[in-house]
């Protein structure tokens, strides 16, 4: 029998972390829907680069910064993904249709998901939304 790994991070629901998407630096994002016993979450991630499938945020995500974007895919990722510590990064309510819209992309996947996750995911009765 195997063992369970169990990791003791507890992630919120509307809180910015740290996640390590498969990128070497990662991204800071915030986790908008959670099932703690699948281990899975979804979140949307943001940068402070111009990119590919990034839109700009009408107000930055951080005080200081110039110019936030947020990636046009949710990012599905598991708990060992994320970092420990909180971010003190925020959302606008002025950005929040546009967040709403997003939430609805098909997502992208952490390295760390299995086929079993995305199964789980898509057969959902209620899809999660920002």
């Amino acid at each position: 029998m195997s063992k369970k790994v169990i990791y003791s991070k507890h992630i919120e629901k509307g809180r910015f972390y740290h996640i390590h998407e498969g990128s070497k630096t990662g991204h800071p994002g915030m986790v908008y829907w959670k099932n703690d016993k699948r281990n899975l979450y979804l979140a949307l991630t943001t940068d402070t680069s111009e990119g590919e499938h990034r839109l700009p945020l009408k107000v930055p995500t951080q005080q200081g910064a110039k110019k936030s974007y947020v990636q046009t895919r949710p990012l599905l990722a598991k708990r060992k993904d994320f970092g420990g510590v909180r971010l003190n990064l925020k959302f606008s309510k002025i950005d929040k249709k546009l967040l709403k819209d997003l939430s609805r992309n098909q997502f992208r996947e952490s390295l760390s998901i299995k086929h079993k996750d995305r199964y789980f995911i898509k057969h959902l009765k209620k899809k999660p939304r920002y």
